[in-house]
């Protein structure tokens, strides 16, 4: 059952002032081998005050844009913000198509990445364990012997991540209470940290806490909840260049970076079970690596986790 679907999945991007990286991301998209049966919706929300030039200078660019099944351009007339122009555009295309993937407009895809989303969100859609698809894959070095082309983690991806509406429903606000509850409970506590990395704890805080708005933090925890697990692909089929001092939430940094695959064909089986070896491996990844990085990096989240608590 390796088809992928008919129609194809649509596509949701959101974006700001950022032009620049908007060209690269849609420059790749366009190179996808779906791309031209593919219906894309681009949400670019209205400009706070001094950004009207560059807002301007973005839709001009979207208005000449050509090589997607259709491509529908959602003109904020008042500025949302991130998550509300985001999060919202997601929803308006959930509730007409049932599915989506998701990015925004720093997220540069492979060739087949469309082909991998549409193949996994087929296969998977009536799988309750899966939550979403990511077509990240942090830059691991698979085990030998790895037999499939995806591979499951319980940490959720927003770096070009696929998602069901029967699946968004279940994400909710994450209160102090859950927090303060999960916080309580050591096992919770070891298991959440273990299923994708410690830092996820730290941001929990903060989002529970109102100081972070983060859709990708309240998708982990629902995860963690719900037992449910996000589908990777082996190879990475996207590399997020706003890394670079542009994003909101984004430090510089190229810890991420990775070779983008080269892959058009996929092997997945209609069942993926968890790999502990794989899962081992990305939370060595998240919590520094090695040794000296891991000490380091167990020595921030204490150190982030007793700031919060001041």
């Amino acid at each position: 059952m390796n088809s992928t679907l008919n129609p194809p999945v649509p596509v949701v991007i959101c974006t700001y002032t950022r032009l620049a990286h908007l060209r690269q991301t849609i420059d790749a998209l366009l190179n996808n081998a779906l791309a031209g049966i593919t219906p894309v919706f681009v949400f670019s929300d209205a400009a706070s005050a001094g950004d009207e030039e560059a807002v301007g200078q973005l839709r001009a660019y979207l208005s000449g844009v050509s090589g997607f099944g259709r491509l529908t351009v959602v003109a904020r007339e008042r500025n949302l913000g991130m998550v509300g122009n985001c999060i919202g555009g997601l929803e308006e295309v959930l509730a007409g198509y049932g599915r989506a993937i998701f990015m925004e407009d720093d997220i540069v895809t492979a060739p087949g990445f469309l082909t991998y989303m549409n193949q996994a969100m087929n296969l998977y859609q009536s799988d309750a364990r899966i939550f979403s698809v990511s077509g990240y894959c942090p830059p691991l070095r698979m085990p030998g012997g790895y037999g499939h082309d995806a591979f499951l983690l319980r940490r959720f991806n927003a770096w070009g991540c696929g998602i069901w509406q029967d699946r968004h429903v279940t994400v909710r606000e994450v209160t102090t209470q859950d927090y303060d509850k999960l916080e309580a409970d050591r096992k919770s506590v070891r298991d959440f940290a273990a299923g994708g990395g410690r830092d996820m704890l730290a941001m929990l805080k903060q989002v529970a806490d109102g100081r972070l708005e983060a859709y990708d933090v309240q998708c982990m925890y629902t995860q963690f909840r719900r037992d449910q697990y996000s589908v990777y692909p082996v190879e990475s089929l996207v590399k997020n260049i706003g890394l670079d001092g542009s994003g909101v939430h984004s430090p510089v940094t190229r810890r991420f970076d990775v070779e983008l695959s080269q892959k058009m064909q996929f092997c997945l089986p209609e069942r993926l079970l968890v790999d502990e070896k794989l899962v081992r491996l990305h939370r060595q990844f998240r919590n520094g690596g090695s040794l000296p990085g891991r000490i380091a990096g167990k020595l921030q989240g204490m150190l982030k986790l007793r700031l919060t608590r001041s």
